[in-house]
């Protein structure tokens, strides 16, 4: 993800009954990924060959120091 000059970037996707919304910051580190699922949803995010595990509810990464 090639952010220029954005320094938060973020968006939702409709659920049936809920939303996953993501925040994407520049940080001086990086880059932070905050990923909100609901509360009975479990995922995954993959970055650069990577996968994070994800759990219902908030979710904080640090995503500058991955390959």
């Amino acid at each position: 993800m090639h952010l220029g000059d954005i320094e938060k970037i973020g968006g939702e996707i409709p659920l049936p009954s809920d939303k996953i919304a993501e925040i994407y910051r520049k940080t001086r580190k990086g880059l932070q990924a905050e990923i909100n699922l609901p509360g009975d949803v479990n995922g995954s995010f993959v970055w650069k060959g990577k996968s994070y595990a994800l759990k219902g509810g908030s979710n904080k990464l640090d995503i500058s120091t991955a390959p």
